[in-house]
């Protein structure tokens, strides 16, 4: 409401308090108090007599006072009959006015309304709300404006109603002075008429003195009139006079009734029209009030209506999760069952008469999305798809909502949670399909005072079921819930169960067992199997000891297996052996497990066989470590663990569950049986390892005849090593046979070897004079054709064929054992044109320690002339005797082009020459082979010419990326540990502490070959945590340390390391005595697997290199370098006849060939092509330039690729010619 409203209804508020006016004065109360004046006993007749005196007077005053009174009495009429003109005018406009401003603002709040419910009850979207809330607030200004106009009628109003009352007020005083004027005579009328009313009364009362005094009054009038005559006889004037009065008397009292009358006439009449001011003026007053009154009511009205626009909730449109043939769904998961029956062999019931549902999830968008989700209740009604729009059941009987809406933000939507019931009863009939609807029963701010029944609904969705049966739920083993599939399942019956599996073999005879722990349900609705949320669907497990006996007979006696296990918490699934007792141990009961609803009806039921047993003690790991290298395939390692070893690390300190420590050799070796032998490698199960470790008898001749474990192999059986390295593990491992026993369950007895390759190194000294150099670097080994052995060697003789060896003047090869080995080279990698081909081109081959280049290769031969060449990566490899390759050595080899096609300079032609003109290219240096030699036709005619040209000698450069190994797997190491505890029997023992100092040594590979050994860093040394039984206790605790130390450092190309012992063990003897308790910790077993690496081999990078293009101008001496070119000058004498020299060797060759189709300029203006009047022809080593066109009127240069083909394939080059303008 708008403060403008505020103040009209207090300007009202005002009115009707000002326009009140005060009642004339009661007369009756003056009389009552002259009545109090009258003395009601007999002196009354004085007192008129009194009166009577006094008359004359009195007569005068009031003749006097009367007319006074009529004047004003005409005055005060005319002015109270104005007034009451005025305010009938007044209160006539007033009323007008009111009816005119309720029945408008009536009109417009009505029209609102209904205007507003018309809207609100369509779905509209956001902009047509918005477009409503707009004309709403259009029309409250004009109810504003409205309620405007009626202040200024008010105004009005109250103007002419303060006049009114200003006239009244007048009014009011010209009475109040009339009264005024007039009170004594009306005192004296008043007086008069209590005189008589007092006389009468006093007649009443004194009736008989009265009578008495009238009597007396009349025997007195008597006696007076006799006095009368006598004093009148005398005085005849004086009785005249009286008789004169008389008359006048009576005239005055005649003209006083007049008089009196007049004014009470007055009086009743002044009092109507005052009554009726009064009365108007109090109709005007509840006109405002009322007024007031509907402009609350519309304020109000209109409060109500913004209230219903704000919370009204218009629409609900779906947002659905699903869609079944395009058609808005909602998914139920439920599951069909009917109660089990209790017999334990019973089968699931395939009849279904119950059924339970996990919760589903419906999106819905509210409109407005601000609407309070507290100002409706939610139900869902069911329809079928033949039901007619608008039939509405009461409520669903399908789905049930679980918990309240909840809004959604971020995706906009209120979300239900739907509980779908009775799905085993209401599946539709076939091609039919349920549908249910939201519907939001609005209530609170959404619904107008007393509106009630506006439902909002939901465009209808269909139900859609996955309905779970019989043979989609199976209880279930959770480990193997998904990976086992249906042999994850429990069986379903007692029988079944009988001869099935033991599931479990965990329980034992002494601890409660957990099998809910263990149990899961499965849902089989296609592959893969899953776990099925019981929670969800309001299931429950419910445990129990099998009914049925489960009867063993063995040995003649017959066994009830279930009497040996006791359900602890049927809820919890606890069991428990029977009173702990070991008898328990070995048995095999048979436990049940149902899934149960909420009513404790039986959904499944599985049976599981466990088995119970003791629990051992920590299975036990001793042995020792070794470091081996390899050398020959004959080369035999043996390793052994005396019979004294295994009674310090084994018999002594084995203990069981119970706390008893140690067993003597004979109890141990009827207590343990041979389980296994293997031999691992890299923790991988080795499988054709001939010799295991065994288990042989002791040495009798020591007097400590028993048991020792001894493992000897050759080297052949180790396999493959690789660079990183191998561990072996040859393990014995003996089971305890004894199922009572609280002993380890296992004893395993290992050794670990660690094996390494021999280390290689190399001493070797470049060959200078065959390789290529950048500065001081040696960057690739050069191998060229043979060299001819005359001029006319034939061409089958040209052939690549170097020896690898050639390139080194010192080259030895030598490994650390002393390793029987062999070696190759090997082509790693090939390069063409300063790309790397994959796979290495087969043309390239080594033979022997030849390299060679296949001549019919067309690769080869494509690479060999390219601008970049052919490269090759050899590297040298060392093979031992088990197949590991170790690489000791890797070089480039640069295979140099034969053959070179050289174009002279300073080859010229005029332009717009007749006939055209021609440029001569032929000279005895247009070829020539890798040693710079002319290779010569033998039909040429030689002459004495000397000509210079410019020959591309770039050679690539390369920067060279050692060989390396890149890690594969990094190395581990797991030190496992035991705990020995025990107590020192009568008679004392002797423990041992130990300490020993390790230092980390470091060696460089300088590419000669590996440095020596030095010491890296400083000596460590450890020692024992606490006493120990043995001296191999304190070995293996501190090789343990060594090993770890050890596994810090990485090993590389470059850089290896090894931990070396400084010295030898000190070992520390400590005496313990008898009764004291001994507990330590010792190392179990060391399992080391080694870094596994592989080998990236070393490779040359060609550095980039931007080509310089050939010089425009001629050189100044032979062999001037400038950028990628040399220039190049022959000379030779004519005239001279010969067979040539290296034509056959090198050929056959081709005519040298111009290719026109790619001729290019250096004329920007034209794209660097030839004018298009200009054309070229090649006769022989000759070029024709013809230009039939305009003349160019400056030189420009001409680029044309020439090509020739020889044995080694195709070389180009490019012959430059120079046009110069005609006349120049």
């Amino acid at each position: 409401m708008k403060k403008s409203y505020l103040f009209k209804f207090f300007v009202f508020a005002v009115i009707a308090a000002f326009v009140t006016v005060t009642s004339c004065k009661d007369y009756n109360d003056d009389i009552n108090g002259l009545q109090n004046q009258v003395d009601k006993n007999g002196s009354a007749i004085t007192a008129l007599q009194t009166q009577l005196a006094t008359l004359q007077t009195a007569a005068t005053t009031a003749q006097t006072t009367a007319d006074a009174a009529k004047t004003a009495a005409a005055e005060a009429k005319t002015v109270a009959d104005a007034a009451k003109v005025k305010a009938q005018e007044a209160i006539a406009a007033a009323a007008q006015a009111k009816l005119d401003a309720i029945a408008d603002a009536t009109a417009q709040v009505d029209a609102l309304k209904t205007f507003m419910v018309s809207e609100l009850g369509k779905k509209v979207d956001q902009s047509k709300f918005d477009a409503a809330l707009l004309v709403l607030n259009a029309k409250i200004e004009g109810i504003d404006e409205g309620l405007s106009e009626l202040g200024d009628v008010v105004a009005g109003i109250d103007g002419r109603v303060i006049q009114n009352a200003k006239d009244i007020k007048d009014a009011n005083e010209a009475i109040t002075l009339l009264i005024k004027a007039d009170q004594d005579l009306q005192i004296q009328l008043d007086a008069l008429k209590l005189y008589a009313e007092a006389t009468r009364e006093l007649a009443d009362n004194n009736k008989e003195a009265i009578e008495a005094a009238q009597k007396d009054i009349k025997d007195a009038q008597k006696e007076i009139a006799d006095l009368w005559a006598q004093l009148t006889s005398d005085k005849a004037e004086l009785l005249g006079l009286i008789g004169e009065n008389s008359d006048a008397i009576a005239k005055l009292i005649e003209d006083l009734d007049a008089t009196n009358q007049s004014i009470e006439d007055l009086k009743k009449e002044m009092k109507r029209e005052l009554d009726a001011i009064k009365g108007d003026i109090g109709d005007i007053q509840g006109d405002i009030v009322q007024i007031n009154d509907n402009i609350r009511s519309i304020e109000a009205n209109l409060l109500s209506l913004h209230t219903l626009v704000v919370n009204r909730l218009t629409s609900i449109t779906l947002a659905s999760n699903a869609y079944v043939g395009g058609i808005e769904a909602i998914i139920f998961n439920s599951l069909q069952y009917a109660p089990m029956v209790a017999d334990e062999n019973a089968g699931i019931p395939t009849v279904y008469t119950l059924s339970t549902a996990a919760l589903a999830e419906a999106s819905y968008k509210f409109n407005p999305r601000s609407f309070n989700l507290a100002n409706a209740d939610y139900n869902y009604v069911d329809r079928t798809a033949t039901i007619l729009p608008g039939t509405r059941a009461a409520g669903s009987n399908w789905v049930q909502i679980e918990g309240a809406p909840v809004r959604n933000a971020a995706e906009g939507t209120v979300n239900f949670k739907l509980r779908r019931l009775n799905a085993h009863s209401t599946q539709p009939a076939e091609g039919k399909g349920n549908f249910i609807a939201l519907e939001a029963t609005l209530k609170g701010e959404a619904v107008d005072a007393g509106e009630t029944g506006v439902v909002i609904a939901a465009k209808q969705e269909l139900v859609w079921d996955n309905i779970l049966d019989a043979d989609k739920v199976r209880i279930s083993d959770k480990a193997t819930l998904i990976s086992g599939g249906n042999d994850a399942h429990y069986p379903t019956t007692f029988a079944a169960a009988v001869t099935g599996k033991i599931w479990y073999e965990d329980m034992t005879y002494d601890k409660i067992y957990d099998l809910k722990s263990k149990v899961a349900t499965c849902i089989n609705n296609g592959d893969p199997h899953a776990a099925f949320d019981i929670e969800a669907y309001k299931l429950s497990y419910r445990f129990s000891v099998a009914a049925s006996p489960y009867n063993i007979t063995t040995g003649g006696t017959t066994t009830n297996q279930q009497t040996w296990i006791q359900l602890v918490d049927g809820n919890a699934g606890t069991f428990k052996a029977e009173d702990f007792s070991k008898e328990a141990i070995g048995r095999t009961p048979i436990l049940k497990v149902e899934l149960v609803d909420e009513a404790g009806n039986v959904v499944r039921r599985a049976f599981v066989k466990v088995k119970i047993g003791v629990k051992k003690s920590d299975d036990i790991t001793v042995g020792t470590v070794h470091n081996l290298e390899f050398k020959c395939n004959n080369t035999q390692e043996s390793y052994e663990l005396s019979e004294q070893y295994i009674r310090e690390n084994v018999y002594r300190v084995i203990t069981n569950t119970q706390g008893q420590t140690s067993l003597s050799h004979e109890e141990f070796w009827n207590m343990y049986e041979l389980d296994n032998s293997v031999v691992k490698k890299n923790n991988v199960v080795v499988t054709g390892f001939e010799n295991a470790p065994v288990i042989v008898d002791g040495d009798g001749g020591t007097g400590t005849a028993t048991k020792k474990i001894v493992w000897t192999f050759k080297h052949d059986q180790i396999g493959l090593i690789g660079a990183g390295g191998a561990t072996l593990v040859g393990s014995v491992t003996v089971r305890n046979k004894l199922a009572s026993s609280e002993f380890p369950a296992k004893v395993t007895f290992q050794f670990t070897v660690n094996v390494k390759l021999p280390a290689f190194s190399l001493d070797k000294v470049e060959n200078d004079i065959y390789w290529q150099k950048n500065g001081e670097d040696y960057v690739a080994y050069k191998v060229n054709v043979l060299v001819p052995a005359d001029k006319q060697s034939p061409a089958r003789e040209c052939q690549f064929e170097t020896s690898l060896p050639q390139a080194y003047t010192r080259y030895n090869v030598t490994n650390t054992s002393a390793a029987c080995v062999t070696s190759y080279f090997k082509v790693i990698r090939t390069t063409a044109n300063g790309v790397v081909t994959t796979p290495v081109m087969p043309g390239v081959k080594i033979v022997g320690n030849n390299i060679t280049l296949d001549k019919t290769d067309a690769a080869v031969k494509a690479a060999l002339n390219s601008p970049l060449g052919l490269q090759a990566m050899i590297a040298h490899i060392y093979v031992l005797e088990n197949g590991d390759e170790v690489t000791v050595n890797e070089f480039l080899v640069n295979f140099i082009r034969p053959v070179n096609l050289n174009m002279p300079s300073g080859v010229t032609v005029v332009d717009a020459k007749t006939g055209g003109d021609v440029a001569d290219f032929q000279w005895n240096g247009i070829l020539t082979d890798w040693r710079g030699e002319a290779i010569i036709s033998p039909e040429w005619t030689l002459v004495e010419r000397s000509r210079s040209y410019w020959k591309y000698a770039y050679t690539p450069e390369y920067e060279w990326v050692d060989g390396h190994y890149v890690q594969i797997s990094p190395a581990s190491l797991n030190v496992e540990y035991g705990t020995v505890s025990f107590t020192v029997g009568s008679t004392p023992i002797e423990m041992y502490n130990g300490s020993a100092t390790y230092q980390v040594q470091r060696r460089q590979n300088t590419g000669h070959g590996w440095s020596s050994w030095s010491d890296y860093q400083s000596p460590v040394t450890y020692s024992t945590a606490a006493p120990m039984s043995t001296h191999a206790e304190v070995d293996i605790y501190l090789e343990s340390k060594r090993v770890a130390l050890a596994n810090t450092f990485n090993n590389n190309s470059n850089t290896e390391y090894r931990v070396v012992q400084v010295g030898t063990t000190t070992y520390t003897p400590v005496q313990v005595a008898s009764g004291q308790l001994v507990e330590y910790t010792y190392v179990k077993s060391i399992t080391y697997v080694p870094a596994e690496y592989e080998w990236v081999n070393g490779t040359f990078k060609v550095k980039p290199h931007v080509p310089t293009p050939m010089p425009t101008y001629p050189g100044t001496s032979n062999g001037q370098i400038v950028g990628d070119w040399e220039w190049t000058t022959f000379s030779w004498t004519i005239p001279q006849l010969d067979l040539g020299q290296y034509w056959f060797y090198y050929g056959r060759f081709s005519a040298i060939t111009a290719d026109f189709a790619h001729v290019t300029t250096n004329l920007k203006y034209n794209g660097y092509t030839l004018p298009s009047q200009v054309t070229l022809e090649q006769v022989g080593n000759t070029v024709k330039y013809v230009n039939v066109g305009t003349p160019i009127g400056y030189a420009y240069e001409i680029y044309i690729p020439v090509t020739v083909t020889y044995g080694w394939g195709t070389t180009s080059s490019v012959l430059t010619i120079k046009v110069n303008p005609v006349g120049q």
